[in-house]
C-alpha cells in the first residue's frame, strides 16, 4: 500500500500518512464515534500519494490541479471499491464515501451563517459527521495529539454553533411555501419552480427572518416577472 510510510512533508502534518491514519482511527474510537466515521478515518488520506505534486515551497501538495484530482476525491474511490469487495450494507458504505469525499472542510469564520450553509449543503448527519471526522483528524496530526489546540478548540465551538442551527431553516421542507404555492402565483411545473425554491432556500439560509409566506411569495413573484 503507497500510503505506508509516505512521508507528507507538509506543514500540517508531524506524521507519515499511515501513521496519522492509524493516530486518526484510534482517536475516532477513543471518543466512540460510528462506524461510519471511524471507517471514514481510515480510508480519508489514502489517496495522497496518488495525487502529490510538489509547489514552488517543495513541500507536497494535494489538492486538485492541472488535471490532477484531489486526494479526497480519489481516497473516496479507493474506499468505495474497499467497501464494496468487502460487501459492506450500502447505506454504510455510501455514508463513508460521502465523508470521505467532503472531509476537507472549511469552517471558515465558524459562524451561524457558515454552520446553516453546511447544513444546507450536506444535511444534518452529514455535516456532524463531517465535524466529528475533522475533530479526529486534527487530534491525529501531530506526535502526541493535536498540533493546534486552539483549531481543536475553534472546531469544537463551532459544532455548537452547527448544533444550534438545526432547528433554524435550511431544507426545502423548512420553507414557509412549497411548490403548490408558486403554482397558485403562475409557475409552471417544472426546472424554473426547482430552481426558485432552491434560490429562495439560499435566501433563507442567509437570512432566517425571511422566512415567511408573505416575503417568499413576492420574492417568487419578482423572479418571474423578470
Amino acid at each position: 500500500m503507497k500510503a505506508v510510510g509516505f512521508d507528507q512533508e507538509s506543514r500540517y502534518h508531524d506524521l507519515t500518512v499511515d501513521e496519522h491514519t492509524f493516530a486518526a482511527v484510534q482517536a475516532a474510537a477513543d471518543a466512540g464515534m460510528s462506524l461510519r466515521v471511524r471507517l471514514a478515518t481510515l480510508f480519508h488520506d489514502l489517496g495522497k500519494p496518488h495525487v502529490a505534486w510538489r509547489g514552488t515551497d517543495r513541500r507536497l501538495h494535494f489538492y486538485a490541479r492541472r488535471g490532477r484530482r484531489d486526494h479526497a476525491e480519489v481516497s473516496a474511490q479507493l474506499a468505495d471499491g474497499a467497501l464494496r469487495r468487502l460487501r459492506y450494507p450500502n447505506d454504510l458504505r455510501e455514508s463513508v464515501v460521502r465523508i470521505v469525499r467532503f472531509h476537507m472542510l472549511d469552517i471558515g469564520k465558524a459562524d451561524a451563517v457558515r454552520a446553516r450553509r453546511l447544513l444546507r449543503r450536506h444535511g444534518d448527519r452529514l455535516a456532524l459527521d463531517l465535524l466529528d471526522h475533522k475533530e479526529v483528524d486534527l487530534i491525529g496530526k501531530g506526535d502526541d495529539g493535536p498540533r493546534d489546540i486552539d483549531e481543536l478548540e475553534r472546531l469544537r465551538r463551532f459544532r455548537v454553533v452547527l448544533e444550534g442551527e438545526l432547528v433554524s431553516p435550511h431544507r426545502l421542507s423548512d420553507l414557509a411555501v412549497d411548490g403548490a404555492d408558486l403554482i397558485e402565483i403562475g409557475y409552471r411545473p417544472g426546472p424554473e419552480l426547482g430552481q426558485t425554491l432552491a434560490g429562495l432556500l439560499d435566501a433563507v439560509v442567509e437570512q432566517p427572518s425571511l422566512n415567511r409566506r408573505e416575503t417568499l411569495l413576492a420574492r417568487a413573484k419578482e423572479l418571474l416577472e423578470k
